[in-house]
């Protein structure tokens, strides 16, 4: 039990580092955690990989790769984990890859609906896909003959300022 307990404290302390982008000291954790201590809980390795890819993006250019491999390992191994989601979303998002990343934070709020972290993402990447045209998996876009039939405006105003009928 003290053992759990031990490995729990490592793992918010790991996340703690995370969250204030401190990645040298996320990834040494996580490092030590892993390799010394042989914690085999995958979420350390998920937080690792976080922490990884944002302490070396810029000077690795292989670790899109190796993360995206490590990603969907622990995607999974978790799969009922919102942060699994969450992070590779993220991941994803930094990449381009504005349909993908959509997916996944939309899972994160199927396993989790409200995980604001998730809603926020949704939202620029909502924004981002407006931005750039891209058109994604779940938009549907409306036939010619669609397009072209008007809606008759009702109410008061829409009697006074809508097009008659001739």
């Amino acid at each position: 039990i003290e053992k759990n307990i031990s490995d729990r404290h490592l793992l918010q302390k790991g996340k703690s580092f995370i969250q204030s982008n401190n990645w040298n000291k996320a990834c040494d954790l996580f490092a030590r955690a892993i390799n010394e201590r042989k914690i085999k809980d995958p979420r350390f390795q998920l937080y690792n990989t976080w922490a990884i890819y944002n302490r070396d993006s810029r000077s690795n250019p292989n670790i899109r790769n190796e993360t995206d491999v490590s990603f969907r390992k622990a995607i999974e191994e978790l799969p009922d984990l919102p942060d699994a989601f969450l992070l590779y979303g993220k991941f994803l998002r930094r990449q381009e890859q504005y349909a993908k990343a959509k997916q996944n934070f939309e899972r994160v709020l199927e396993l989790d609906q409200h995980n604001v972290d998730a809603l926020r993402e949704l939202r620029l990447i909502t924004q981002r896909i407006k931005t750039t045209g891209e058109v994604t998996v779940t938009q549907t876009t409306k036939s010619p003959k669609e397009k072209e039939t008007k809606t008759e405006k009702k109410g008061l105003f829409g009697s006074i300022f809508g097009k008659k009928n001739n």
